[in-house]
C-alpha cells in the first residue's frame, strides 16, 4: 500500500508561526504607513498587494488542514471545527481592510497600477470567501457529507465567476484612460469578447459542477447508523468510527476505507468490485494560483 504523502503538508502551528505572523503584520503595517506618507504609488499599492498575498496563503494553510480533516478522516465525526470561526473573523477583518485601503487610492493610471489593483480586488473577493467557507465550517450550516459530495468546489466556482465581474470595469477603465486612437477601440472591443467568452466557460464550469454534486447523492459510501453496527471493522479491527456501508453490503470505518479506496478498488472482505467517491475539482476549497495570478 503507497504512503499519503499529502499528510505530509499539514502541520501544527507552532508558537514560532504565531510569533512570525505578529511580526509580518506589524512590519508590514510600518511599510505601509511609509510608504502612504511619503513614497505613494508603486510602493504603496505593490507592498499592499505583498501583505495580503503573503497572508492569504499563510492563513488557508488552517483551512486546508480543517478541510483535509473532513474529507479523508473522522477526525470531525463527533466535534465541530471550533478554530474556524476564529479564521472567518479573521479572514473577514483583513478583507474589510484590504478594502479601506484602497478605496480611496488615487494613483497613475499605468498597467502596472492597475494590474495590482485587480489583484487586490481578487484577494478582497477570495477571503470574502474564504471567511464564508470558514463559517460554514464552524456552523456547520453544510454537513460533512455535502462537504464530501464537492460543495466547496461550486464555492469556488462560484467566487471566480463573482471575480470575473470585478474585473472587467477595471481593466476597461484603464483601457478608457489610455489616449483615444482606433487601437484603443479595438483593444477594449477585443477585451470584452475575450471576457464574455472566459465568463461563459465560468458558468458552464459552474453547471457542470452542480451537475455532479447533484449525482454525487447516489454515492457508493452509504452512511450507517453506529447503534446498528455489531461487527468490528475488517481493516482496523475495532468498533467502526463513523461507519460506511460499500455496495456489496460490508462496514467498514470511513478512514479506513477510505485509504484503502485509494490504492484498491475492491472490498477489504470479499473482494468486490467498489469505486470510491471520486472528488470534485477544487473540492478542498482552495484556488489554484493561476487562478491568484491571471486578473483580467
Amino acid at each position: 500500500m503507497q504512503n499519503n504523502t499529502r499528510n505530509n503538508n499539514f502541520f501544527p502551528e507552532t508558537e514560532a508561526d504565531k510569533y512570525v505572523k505578529i511580526m509580518v503584520f506589524f512590519a508590514t503595517s510600518v511599510v505601509i504607513f511609509i510608504s502612504v506618507n511619503y513614497i505613494k504609488n508603486y510602493l504603496f499599492i505593490s507592498t499592499n498587494f505583498a501583505f495580503f498575498l503573503i497572508y492569504f496563503e499563510v492563513d488557508k494553510s488552517k483551512s486546508l488542514e480543517t478541510i483535509h480533516n473532513i474529507l479523508e478522516t473522522s477526525f470531525y465525526y463527533t466535534k465541530k471545527p471550533e478554530n474556524s470561526i476564529f479564521h472567518s473573523i479573521q479572514q473577514l477583518f483583513f478583507a474589510v481592510l484590504s478594502f479601506a485601503l484602497l478605496y480611496n487610492y488615487k494613483g497613475e493610471s499605468t498597467f502596472f497600477i492597475c494590474y495590482f489593483e485587480a489583484f487586490l480586488r481578487s484577494l478582497q473577493i477570495f477571503l470574502l470567501a474564504s471567511s464564508i467557507k470558514s463559517f460554514l465550517l464552524w456552523s456547520e450550516i453544510i454537513t460533512q457529507k455535502q462537504i464530501r459530495r464537492g460543495f466547496l468546489g461550486i464555492l469556488v466556482r462560484l467566487t471566480i465567476a463573482i471575480r470575473k465581474i470585478f474585473m472587467i470595469p477595471i481593466w476597461t477603465n484603464y483601457i478608457e484612460s489610455i489616449e483615444k486612437s482606433k487601437l484603443q477601440i479595438f483593444v477594449k472591443f477585443a477585451y470584452l469578447i475575450i471576457s464574455f467568452i472566459s465568463f461563459g466557460w465560468i458558468l458552464n464550469d459552474l453547471k457542470l459542477a452542480f451537475k455532479n454534486y447533484i449525482y454525487s447523492i447516489s454515492e457508493h459510501l452509504k452512511e450507517v447508523d453506529p447503534s446498528k453496527i455489531d461487527d468490528n471493522c475488517a481493516i482496523c479491527l475495532s468498533e467502526p468510527i463513523e461507519p460506511i456501508e460499500l455496495p456489496c453490503g460490508h462496514i467498514h470505518c470511513y478512514d479506513c476505507t477510505y485509504k484503502w479506496l485509494k490504492t484498491s478498488s475492491t472490498c477489504p472482505t470479499c473482494r468486490s468490485a467498489v469505486y470510491g467517491t471520486k472528488l470534485m475539482d477544487f473540492a478542498d476549497g482552495d484556488f489554484p494560483p493561476s487562478v491568484l495570478i491571471f486578473n483580467f
